[in-house]
């Protein structure tokens, strides 16, 4: 597994492969303890049902050790230096949606140690991993082969990440993944590849089973839950914590909707004239809003 470039359909488990590892009783041998419960469904199977989540798989997995170990070879061969990079990622024009989750800078040894912690949420990784080839594609020459890793990893990005794929873009998608992990590998002989490479070579006969993966992704779910995370630490009151953030939520609604806010005011700035939430409000209330210059 560590070294495995592609899918073996040899070793993909199906009802009857996985019903004899239940029988044989031997974990440690099978990597099976017991059977699922949800297979006493009428119409489920655990191995025909599978939504993997791409969110840790690359975004938080390989996206995360691959950007490190990148940026590290990248200067060594002393294309750019960490200060230059770090000055690129807080001045760069990530545009007015993506601005709200820009990277954070990367540290010399978070460089040097690209194992562990990203001090990136997946968002900051999601926009730091498209916008790498703009913030140093000008200081790295053409055939870089560290750099042709990158543009490999987002390659399989494109289709992954899609809400629409054919039959032969997961046919491609098996190839560009073979040729990035046997890539991966040539360049770091020392290193092999992680459980989440592996399940990348999965995607292709996934996608072909559930559709396109995106749509089984937790970011909407993890980002709704950061706010329920920060709001539990700030409070420090765990008696009842479902009813202490349910309450705080709703109230935190109400003062918004009271408050008079405009759908999307942080988003927008827009100079003098009318706009569809001022006519909106003028409609509604009869005095003609503001616009904000």
């Amino acid at each position: 597994m560590q070294y495995a470039t592609t899918e073996n359909p040899e070793y993909v488990r199906n009802a009857e492969n996985y019903e004899e590892d239940v029988s044989t009783n031997d974990p440690s041998a099978t990597g099976v303890k017991s059977s699922c419960l949800l297979n006493e469904l009428a119409h489920f199977h655990m191995t025909n049902n599978c939504a993997p989540n791409i969110m840790h798989d690359l975004l938080e997995g390989v996206c995360s050790l691959e950007v490190h170990l990148v940026l590290g070879a990248l200067i060594q061969e002393w294309h750019f230096t960490s200060d230059l990079l770090n000055s690129r990622i807080t001045s760069f024009d990530y545009g007015l949606v993506e601005s709200k989750n820009k990277p954070s800078t990367i540290s010399a040894n978070k460089i040097q140690n690209p194992d562990g912690a990203t001090h990136q949420t997946a968002s900051q990784m999601w926009r730091l991993v498209r916008h790498l080839p703009l913030l140093t594609g000008d200081k790295v020459p053409e055939d870089n082969e560290y750099f042709e890793l990158l543009l490999l990893l987002l390659d399989c990005m494109d289709i992954i990440f899609a809400y629409e794929i054919t039959t032969e873009d997961t046919l491609f998608l098996k190839h560009i993944i073979k040729d990035h992990h046997s890539h991966f590998l040539h360049l770091f002989p020392m290193r092999h590849l992680k459980p989440k490479h592996h399940l990348m070579t999965h995607y292709p006969r996934e996608i072909r089973m559930i559709g396109p993966l995106v749509r089984y992704w937790t970011m909407r779910f993890e980002a709704k839950h950061n706010y329920f995370k920060r709001l539990g630490h700030i409070v420090c009151n765990f008696r009842n914590i479902l009813k202490t953030l349910s309450y705080r939520q709703q109230m935190f609604l109400c003062y918004n909707i009271f408050s008079g806010k405009d759908l999307g005011e942080r988003d927008t700035e827009v100079g003098p004239g009318s706009t569809a939430l001022s006519l909106f409000t003028y409609v509604e209330t009869g005095t003609k809003k503001q616009s904000r210059t």
